[in-house]
């Protein structure tokens, strides 16, 4: 699944296994949609989401614990 937006509330909580997990949510015209980047994305793309303006993240849809958007690609669109 592919999803654009503006991140909004991105947040870095501390986990157990000491490994980085990045929850934010994605705001478009139609919504906000929740999305997670897990470490090795976050290392790999994770600049993407502080470029400014929009982000098309490309993943799979979790719906065991709600409707969670899992990262497997971030990209900035360049103004």
């Amino acid at each position: 699944i592919l999803a654009s937006g503006v991140t909004v509330n991105i947040h870095t909580p501390p986990t157990r296994s000491g490994k980085t997990v990045v929850f934010l949510n994605l705001s478009d015209e139609t919504g906000i949609m929740d999305a997670v980047l897990f470490e090795d994305i976050y290392k790999r793309d994770g600049a993407e989401l502080f470029k400014g303006g929009l982000v098309i993240i490309d993943g799979w849809m979790e719906l065991e614990r709600g409707k969670n958007l899992i990262a497997s690609s971030v990209t900035a669109i360049p103004r």
